[in-house]
């Protein structure tokens, strides 16, 4: 595996894991244990990625339904 194929399957686990917690987070609200669960696991692989110096791509498909998952939180003021 190349360093390039690495660097994606971790923004791709990233994205995935975040879109996770944003569809848990709508369905059970911020305070659910699952949703604490999975904030938690996302935050590890987050601080690992800034470990690494790999930036989230934020043009994957799971991060840009995870953006618009917020985008209408705030819209609803549930944010």
């Amino acid at each position: 595996m190349t360093k390039k194929a690495m660097i994606q399957a971790i923004q791709q686990t990233e994205a995935a894991m975040f879109l996770e917690l944003k569809k848990t987070e709508r369905v059970c609200g911020t305070d659910n244990p699952l949703t604490t669960q999975l904030r938690t696991r996302w935050a590890v692989m987050d601080e690992l990625m800034k470990t690494l110096g790999i930036a989230m791509d934020i043009t994957l498909p799971d991060n840009i339904e995870a953006t618009n998952i917020i985008c209408e939180r705030v819209a609803a003021g549930i944010v």
